[in-house]
């Protein structure tokens, strides 16, 4: 049968557009987007302020250059009798310093001191039956129960001096006194001895030494009081200094 030229052409047009609507669907199908996607917001303003960290303070940021707090000052020998008791009565010395700085006495005349020293060897009789020479921390316990301070028996070290002075503490630093190689001691200075530490300067610490009558104000370096500081022992009479303690005092 013979097809007409113009329905041939009209078929073939047909089939074009048929295939081409075929292929526009699957694209379409294949890239729609996904109606469930959610859009993702752009990020909002945050409101109020953030605060800063705050900046952490050195241990060492309070500590003045130098330092020296008014202790007034008594040797251990107030009325230059050195006899048993009194070339013995260091701790008592440096314990009397601390309880008159703590309530504001701004001296100590002999008689003051002549009564303490009696009344803290009385009190070390009773209490641990003996007085010539006590420990650390027999010092301590002294210190808290005849004159009502706070004490802290630490290591020692430069920061932790200078940290408790900044404080308004004081420290008493037990030592081996011939290793303190002071020159107004009587040769060869004392086994064990007693003092406080009330400032520093740029090279040195400033201490009440009661183990002379220039005492008052005297300098040590850091170096000869560590190398000084230790306990003393009942057992051998003699001083550990391998033990580096001191005490804080406060009220």
């Amino acid at each position: 049968m013979l097809v007409h030229p113009q329905n041939k052409k009209s078929k073939v047009a047909l089939g074009l557009i048929f295939l081409l609507t075929i292929i526009a669907g699957i694209f379409f199908l294949h890239f729609k987007p996904d109606s469930t996607q959610k859009e993702i917001p752009a990020p909002t303003e945050r409101t109020g302020t953030i605060e800063p960290e705050p900046e952490l303070k050195s241990p060492s940021a309070s500590i003045p250059p130098t330092l020296q707090l008014a202790v007034p000052f008594t040797a251990q020998a107030p009325t230059g009798n050195w006899d048993e008791l009194h070339n013995e009565a260091c701790e008592e010395a440096s314990v009397i310093m601390a309880w008159a700085y703590f309530n504001n006495i701004t001296s100590l005349p002999p008689a003051v001191v002549e009564r303490e020293i009696q009344k803290l060897t009385e009190w070390q009789q009773t209490n641990y039956g003996y007085y010539l020479s006590i420990t650390t921390p027999e010092t301590a316990r002294m210190i808290r129960d005849v004159y009502g301070l706070k004490t802290e028996i630490t290591t020692m070290s430069q920061d932790v001096i200078k940290e408790a002075l900044a404080e308004d503490k004081l420290v008493i630093l037990p030592a081996q006194g011939q290793l303190l190689n002071n020159p107004n001691f009587t040769p060869p200075g004392p086994p064990y001895h007693m003092l406080v530490i009330t400032g520093w300067d740029s090279t040195h610490f400033i201490t009440n030494d009661p183990g002379t009558r220039n005492g008052s104000k005297y300098r040590y370096t850091y170096e000869t009081l560590y190398d000084a500081t230790g306990n003393y022992s009942h057992s051998t009479k003699l001083v550990n200094t391998s033990e580096k303690q001191i005490i804080i005092i406060s009220k």
